[in-house]
């Protein structure tokens, strides 16, 4: 069963993580890893909700039809993909948020690039390595996900923006990481979306370096391979007194729902060192944060305990840690999925998933444009929404009714001056006589 082992731990380089050897080859029992896949498979069947398909009522009246006399049935079906959205909004509901500290995030709004994603000061990671002006802020938006539920340790962080492209080398230097994960695409000047993110890595033309007082960064040029488009350049950071650390710096636009394998060949790199991995997205909290949701739930699968909803625990965990990972229903399937994926060898295809999946992404086609209803984290995502002018995320769980009835804030325009209309016709004659 396991004779594709040494392609499950993908060691590379010399690389040596000794707690991933001492959990598959001396912990983990083969038949409980089974048992737990035909489980997560059972559950996921089991735990369905009803979703309408004909018959709209409201205070059990139906719209548009006779109030007495025979009318249209309300007609329902039981959907694992009802199932999992209800499991997502009771995990994302405020009911169930897990309150936490951000008081250094409030002081360094300027090294953030939303001020709703709020950084935690427990897992935050503080920099000790001394910035190049003597700056002695510590401060950078990347929170450490350290669990026993994982093989490895990671970084989660946001894209890096142009003040603070120093801060995520001095971070990459002071954790010795070995491999960096950026999901999104890489930016260029021609780009609408520029402005969004920055070109961290030194690539500008024939200039592959960039020198500062205490730290020196060298990239390679980069290679892009099939399968997956993965671009994969070296990165050689030269610390104060000449000492050197190599970096593998993978990029891929982790945002096609219908490619499984990326995460995967991933996540075999990430599990083999014992060093943090960094990973981002432009924000930190959707494809970096579905892509450690997908390792933990494998590592659930692999080394236990036994969980009746796998994928709603790892994003618990993994919220715990860094704070709204996760954002849509959409990324909360895409965990499922890669997970069914990695165990399908073991378990076989579910074609009634496949089914229910595909019929779900027929009736979300209908919310958005048709190029983006299957991407993981599209441009304009409707199920963000709701978040739209509302202020400021509590940071504290509240009751369930304390939102009903809520009403969007009030939009304020945001030009310095009302709009002058003429008061006269292009022929002369006025409005107002």
């Amino acid at each position: 069963m396991f004779q594709d082992l040494e392609a499950f731990m993908s060691f590379r380089e010399g690389e040596y993580n000794p707690k991933l050897i001492e959990d598959i080859v001396k912990k983990m029992d083969p038949w409980c890893f089974l048992e737990r896949v035909r489980k997560m498979h059972v559950n996921m069947k089991n735990d369905k909700d009803r979703i309408r398909l004909q018959g709209e009522y409201y205070n059990n009246v139906h719209i548009n039809g006779r109030m007495f006399g025979p009318s249209r049935k309300q007609m329902f079906i039981e959907s694992m993909m009802g199932g999992m959205e209800r499991r997502f909004e009771i995990i994302d509901s405020q009911v169930n948020h897990v309150s936490f500290e951000h008081t250094v995030f409030d002081k360094n709004l300027k090294r953030c690039r939303n001020p709703r994603i709020k950084c935690s000061d427990k897992t935050r990671v503080v920099l000790n390595f001394q910035a190049t002006n003597g700056d002695q802020n510590d401060f950078i938006h990347a929170n450490r996900v350290r669990t026993p539920f994982l093989f490895n340790e990671f970084i989660v962080t946001q894209h890096p923006m142009e003040n603070t492209v120093e801060d995520f080398w001095r971070m990459a230097w002071q954790e010795k990481s070995r491999f960096i994960l950026m999901l999104n695409n890489m930016p260029n000047d021609e780009s609408p979306i520029f402005g969004r993110r920055f070109h961290y890595l030194p690539m500008r033309g024939d200039q592959h370096k960039i020198v500062y007082d205490n730290l020196t960064v060298e990239a390679s040029t980069p290679i892009s391979g099939e399968p997956n488009i993965v671009t994969t350049t070296l990165i050689v950071l030269t610390g104060p007194r000449g000492e050197k650390h190599r970096i593998t710096h993978f990029q891929v636009n982790m945002n096609d729902t219908d490619d499984l394998e990326t995460p995967l060949l991933l996540l075999r790199y990430a599990r083999c060192c014992s060093k943090p991995t960094i990973v981002h997205d432009t924000l930190g909290i959707s494809r970096a944060g579905v892509l450690i949701a997908i390792e933990m739930c494998i590592f659930n699968l692999l080394m236990g305990p036994d969980l009746k909803n796998v994928v709603e625990f790892a994003v618990k965990e993994l919220r715990a840690h860094r704070p709204y990972s996760v954002e849509t229903p959409m990324q909360y399937i895409f965990i499922y999925r890669v997970v069914r994926k990695f165990a399908e060898k073991y378990h076989g295809k579910e074609p009634l998933f496949k089914q229910e999946y595909e019929q779900w992404l027929k009736d979300r086609r209908t919310r958005m444009s048709e190029q983006d209803y299957r991407s993981l984290s599209p441009e304009r995502d409707p199920d963000l929404l709701r978040g739209i002018r509302r202020g400021e995320r509590p940071i504290a769980a509240e009751e369930a009714h304390s939102r009903v009835g809520e009403l969007p804030e009030k939009f304020v325009s945001s030009q310095s001056q009302e709009l002058a209309f003429p008061t006269a016709y292009p022929g002369g004659r006025r409005y107002d006589l």
